[in-house]
């Protein structure tokens, strides 16, 4: 099944069809994120801070190859590292262009992961610490490897960026009081 969210014109995220996440979950179902035509050149970043206010969560997404309703499409899996709390979820997308310029942001949208008699409390597997990872993006379009991102980085200033064959080309300040950690 789908949690279906709307990303509008306006950058609203907005729940158009919800399903009971529930803590403990790991890949039964998918946010399915539906984005406005105008951020398909971009590199779609969705962010999240689970329900304990301090465990950030950074995932690179890839454009579905079909358009619905003339909306771009990102499945993205509901994993055990988003449902590890019960609670309120934050999520918002980060848009990256092939400039600092050309990166935008969503507002902050909303999933509940609920608490379920049927499964045990689950803790992460460890204290997450900021995380220094790189993860390759996907790029297509083989032009384009010295303008569009390959990779994103968290720099020892808390700051997400984006990379292209190393150099940094667009860089998103992230909340100080959260511990961010990359996820393939």
């Amino acid at each position: 099944m789908d949690y279906v969210m709307l990303v509008t014109d306006d950058k609203e995220i907005i729940s158009t069809r919800r399903i009971p996440i529930f803590n403990g979950e790991q890949n039964s179902d998918n946010l399915k994120i539906l984005l406005p035509l105008s951020v398909e050149d971009t590199s779609p970043t969705l962010q999240a801070i689970l329900p304990d206010g301090k465990t950030g969560k950074i995932m690179h997404c890839k454009f579905e190859d079909e358009i619905y309703k003339n909306r771009l499409v990102c499945n993205v899996p509901i994993s055990k590292e988003l449902t590890a709390y019960s609670g309120t979820i934050q999520i918002w997308f980060t848009f990256f262009g092939n400039t600092q310029e050309s990166t935008t942001k969503t507002h902050i949208g909303t999933v509940d992961v609920l608490e379920h008699k049927g499964f045990s409390s689950i803790k992460p597997d460890n204290d997450v610490d900021v995380v220094e990872s790189i993860t390759e993006l996907q790029n297509t379009v083989n032009m384009l490897k010295t303008q569009k991102g390959d990779s994103i980085t968290i720099d020892g200033n808390n700051a997400l960026c984006l990379q292209a064959n190393g150099t940094t080309i667009a860089k998103v300040d992230l909340p100080d009081d959260v511990a961010w950690e990359l996820i393939e």
